[in-house]
């Protein structure tokens, strides 16, 4: 099965934009340079991507479950300290 996190391609839409982190250049993501016109979406919370053609069947499945793993964006960022050793 393909990733449920996470979409890249051409035509992607989402039902609801609240749910789904998306961009069009690679560049603002720092991912290596893709094709002109991929556009790029991730699920946020407990949210899941799926194509249409089966959704009830990947509803059913996924709805309210962890089963689809992955993490969000917000839990992937690390806070970061800049320490500088005392002058003497």
């Amino acid at each position: 099965m393909s990733n449920l996190r996470f979409k890249f391609g051409q035509e992607l839409r989402a039902e609801d934009l609240a749910t789904v982190f998306s961009a069009s250049d690679s560049r603002d993501l720092r991912l290596p340079k893709s094709k002109t016109g991929t556009n790029f979406g991730f699920a946020l919370e407990d949210y899941f991507l799926v194509y249409p053609t089966k959704l009830r069947e990947y509803q059913k499945r996924y709805r309210g479950a962890f089963l689809h793993g992955g993490i969000s964006p917000e839990e992937m960022i690390v806070p970061v300290a800049m320490l500088r050793p005392r002058s003497r």
